[in-house]
């Protein structure tokens, strides 16, 4: 238990991990960008030139000066980085640059690939209260009625989620039901939400022992 809340406490924020992929895509970048003006200029408008675009296509990036498309590559990440500092339902969407390049190579950097990263945070307390209401039952020969019942030896703290909700808990037919409140914020009762498609709009409960995969919809 101890290492399981030390893991959870020391998990990089995605400001650091923004950071990290800040440095190394403009590194990527302006190696690739040496390696291109070494080819021949056929080769390099060839290069810049999507398919079935026209020549214009092409010779237009290929004329945009390279410190043009890193500074609007590292506006792009700093932007990101200092959203994602935000508490989360207060962050705002980030346009990708408008120039081929970055539409190229930034719009991976989608919301949902974001959240994706900080989901793991929600999983983890998942599994710090699971743990703990295994230790109750195996110590009491029963389940907690709720949270507070259980030993602050187990659980100090009723951890949070991805959007600073308190993991919540109930029983169902005497068995456990350990969950998110998920993106929308309202108590679903532990009716599972698909846990992989996460939008603001997401109907239904993060429900721990249904993180890792779809939920078929009937």
């Amino acid at each position: 238990m101890t290492r399981l809340r030390r893991v959870r406490r020391d998990w990089p924020p995605l400001s650091e991990t923004l950071e990290s992929e800040r440095m190394v895509h403009l590194a990527m970048d302006t190696q690739a960008f040496l390696e291109i003006q070494r080819e021949p200029l056929h080769e390099q408008l060839q290069f810049f030139r999507p398919d079935n675009a026209s020549l214009w296509d092409a010779v237009l990036p290929l004329l945009t000066p390279r410190r043009t498309i890193l500074a609007s590559t590292d506006r792009f990440y700093r932007r990101q980085i200092g959203e994602s500092k935000r508490p989360f339902r207060q962050r705002a969407a980030v346009s990708v640059p408008g120039d081929w390049w970055s539409r190229a190579t930034l719009l991976s950097i989608t919301p949902q690939i974001l959240v994706r990263h900080e989901r793991e945070q929600t999983h983890l307390a998942l599994l710090e209260v699971a743990l703990a209401v295994r230790m109750h039952y195996l110590r009491h020969g029963h389940y907690p009625a709720r949270l507070s019942d259980i030993s602050r030896e187990w659980l100090p703290a009723v951890p949070v989620d991805l959007w600073d909700q308190p993991i919540a808990y109930r029983l169902r037919d005497g068995h456990p039901v350990i969950y998110s409140l998920g993106p929308d914020g309202k108590d679903d009762g532990g009716r599972a939400a698909d846990p992989i498609n996460l939008t603001p709009a997401t109907c239904g409960d993060l429900v721990f022992g249904q993180m890792s995969h779809h939920l078929r919809q009937h």
